[in-house]
């Protein structure tokens, strides 16, 4: 196991000071090359989960270990994707890809090589020079995406990366992801609402509970890799897959709304 959670909690307080708790005695593990998304109610504490897996937030109690360290200690390069548009506006798509190169020291033929070869990868080629605000979403997904694996962490942490993305740049987006990873085989752990994105890119689904998160179930994914994103939808095993999800999600999300109500 490359990465560990024990019996996480994590609490929140509102300007007013009422106390909201977030996360409930969460525990997970995750292998190394694994893809894992998570997902759950809308609000019930997901993004949450994965900034504390990343070592964004610390717990208030339990605690998180990557390869058997402590999260904060652990020597592990991590890469997280957040929903934002995080590329600079002042710099080429080149330079953007090349950041964390730049930053770590690495020559500068070196790091253009290596951000070369990934623009390349995912249908960037040509517009190296051009600046974000002259790129479609989609294209911008792409760039953060590759910058992050640019520095080669060991684990990924995507939350939401295809918010604000149509149909066909998020499906677009999905086989890239799913080309590279089958190339990489980076232990990605990702945060989605939509449960067909989970299920097309991930090896199992974990599903959260209605606030306060924890693990309500686990689903191993054993469809056939590669994977097709126009395709994959359509077999038995997903479909029969993702009534099982949805089923148990739905409950979940009905105690959420019952929770709002009752609030």
């Amino acid at each position: 196991m490359i990465l560990c959670a024990q019996d996480i909690n994590k609490f929140f307080y509102t300007q007013n000071g009422k106390q909201i708790e977030a996360l409930k005695d969460v525990s997970l593990s995750v292998r190394k090359h694994e893809f894992v998304a998570i997902v759950g109610p809308s609000g019930c504490g997901k993004s949450t989960l994965l900034n504390v897996l990343a070592g964004l937030y610390e717990p208030d109690t339990g605690q998180v270990l990557i390869n058997g360290s402590p999260s904060r200690s652990s020597s592990v390069k991590r890469g997280h994707i957040s929903q934002a548009d995080t590329l600079l506006p002042w710099r080429t798509i080149m330079e953007n890809v090349e950041l964390g190169l730049e930053i770590r020291g690495m020559a500068k033929k070196e790091r253009r090589e290596i951000a070369a070869m990934l623009i390349k990868q995912v249908g960037l080629g040509g517009f190296e020079k051009s600046y974000p605000f002259e790129l479609s979403g989609g294209m911008r997904k792409r760039a953060i995406i590759i910058r992050t694996l640019a520095y080669a962490p060991e684990i990924i942490f995507m939350d939401e990366p295809f918010v604000g993305l149509d149909v066909q740049s998020r499906d677009e987006l999905m086989d890239d992801i799913l080309k590279l990873w089958q190339e990489t085989k980076k232990t990605i752990l990702f945060v989605t609402h939509d449960l067909a994105e989970a299920i097309t890119l991930a090896d199992r689904v974990i599903l959260m509970s209605a606030r306060p998160a924890t693990v309500k179930a686990e689903y191993l994914v054993s469809l056939p890799r590669p994977r097709s994103v126009a395709e994959i939808k359509f077999t038995p095993q997903f479909i029969q897959l993702h009534k099982r999800i949805w089923r148990d999600l739905s409950n979940e999300v009905m105690k959420s709304y019952r929770n709002e109500a009752s609030s």
